[in-house]
């Protein structure tokens, strides 16, 4: 049968959740006019040394998304107090691809992070892991900050060689015939200026000594093994471990094809991070670091474009829906005429969290707002950080429970901001999940859809992710 509408839950969720134990707590962190956006993965028993996600960038960001909050969960599973971190100008932190200084903001970033647990959290001790790009700037910044531990999961060994990774993917794609040497390069969809190229055609980890008591080095079985780094670290003066894990591949695959690598979750986890037990209310005051307000730049295609079209003030709400597991942001323009003006619901597209393909509702976002509307970026039940009680059944992107999960938003926007009028905008499923809304639901303060792109307008269980129904 086709699904477009199922009746609404009367009742709370119930957590049967493996960690179900685990709070997890999001929360800004200011930097300089830069704000970052960041998450606590909270045990039970929490301690003062803590473990640092350092994640990607650009589409394996993205991808990576869902593996890395597993892993954060794996962490805390085992008593580990755990952090996830999103640098300036990446997912939900304020900041654009066209910005000057790139990599050495992305650097503060995770200084300043490590600044502010230690401040406001009491930590004592820092780990830090990082894939990807993430490891290669973990590893710089450990020269720079006192870490315990430093794991580095297939990081970037070679800039010039993750270069030509991503001239490679942007030749796959609309722009491949894009003169790199005159302008800027789209990897995976995002846009990589001159300036951040040079940047990154300058890092080589074979000539970055790590400044760690222990460094682990995990490297995947489907890409070759970095010997030359292998060589270089294992002659330091730190304990040194190198492992291959499987699973890195189906990982990093688009959302809707991801896979959790649980054995390489496992092995990461089994090291042994001690620390003092210390009181958890500490964390729990993270709660009030929940809004934010920063100045906004729309999306120009370089820095002074963005800039010279002007900044605007807004106000920014980490959300979670009452009584669910849903989560979203809701970000509100200042000093703007939005009395007249409706709120804007951004629903998933596909299994992307709320930053949307190539982070384009980020930028959605910010164009809205700069016409004075509010809007509201929601995290679907098993998508981004709504957590699906049945684990088994997250990353579905058509899951049943959609038109719930806004309906559910609906009425927390109504109880708590007062919002009398509302447009259910979203791609590919999300515009699919706007127009059964439309359709079966009968809220008054629905009065528009902006469907884009939808895959179809009616959905079967065993439907292609990848193909219309027109293609078959």
């Amino acid at each position: 049968t086709l699904f477009p509408y199922t009746t609404l839950f009367r009742s709370p969720y119930e957590f049967t959740m493996k960690n179900a134990q685990i709070e997890r707590i999001p929360f800004y962190i200011e930097m300089g006019k830069d704000v970052l956006l960041a998450w606590c993965h909270l045990p039970e028993h929490p301690t003062d040394h803590a473990v640092l996600i350092c994640p990607p960038v650009g589409h394996e960001f993205v991808n990576s998304y869902r593996g890395l909050r597993h892993l954060a969960d794996g962490f805390a599973e085992k008593g580990v107090t755990t952090f996830r971190m999103e640098y300036q100008g990446v997912g939900d932190s304020s900041g654009l691809d066209t910005d000057p200084d790139r990599l050495q903001k992305w650097l503060d970033s995770i200084e300043r992070t490590v600044t502010f647990l230690k401040e406001k959290c009491n930590i004592q001790k820092i780990s830090l892991l990082g894939l990807r790009m993430g490891a290669t700037l973990a590893s710089i910044v450990s020269n720079k900050i006192e870490i315990e531990n430093l794991m580095c999961w297939v990081p970037v060994v070679e800039g010039r060689r993750y270069i030509r990774e991503m001239l490679a993917l942007q030749k796959t794609g609309e722009n491949a015939d894009l003169d790199v040497d005159s302008t800027t390069l789209e990897g995976g969809g995002f846009l990589i200026t001159r300036e951040t190229m040079n940047e990154m055609l300058s890092l080589s980890l074979t000539k970055i000594i790590p400044n760690a008591k222990h460094v682990f080095l995990f490297n995947t079985d489907d890409l070759p093994i970095p010997n030359q780094l292998i060589e270089e670290w294992s002659n330091q003066n730190f304990q040194f471990t190198h492992l291959t894990l499987s699973g890195y591949a189906s990982m990093m695959a688009t959302p809707h094809n991801s896979k959790v690598p649980h054995f390489a979750i496992e092995e990461i986890t089994s090291i042994k991070i001690s620390g003092n037990e210390i009181d958890k209310n500490i964390f729990l005051a993270l709660k009030n670091f929940q809004q934010t307000s920063f100045d906004c730049y729309t999306y120009g295609s370089t820095a002074k474009e963005s800039t010279d079209a002007g900044g605007f003030p807004i106000t920014e709400i980490l959300c979670e829906i009452p009584n669910t597991p849903l989560f979203g942001i809701f970000s509100l323009p200042l000093l703007r005429d939005t009395e007249s003006k409706p709120t804007v619901l951004l629903l998933n597209s596909g299994s992307v969290h709320r930053v949307g393909p190539s982070r384009n509702y980020i930028y959605i976002t910010r164009e809205l707002l700069s016409l004075g509307f509010k809007v509201f970026r929601l995290d679907f039940l098993g998508l981004g950080d709504s957590i699906n009680p049945n684990l088994d059944k997250e990353n579905d992107p058509y899951m049943p429970e959609s038109l719930d999960n806004i309906q559910q938003t609906i009425c927390h926007l109504k109880e708590k901001y007062s919002i009398n009028e509302v447009i259910l905008m979203g791609v590919c499923s999300g515009a699919y999940s706007s127009f059964q809304f439309a359709l079966h639901e009968n809220e008054e303060v629905v009065h528009e859809i902006i469907p884009i792109n939808p895959l179809t307008f009616y959905w079967k269980e065993g439907m292609s992710l990848d193909f219309s129904p027109a293609d078959y």
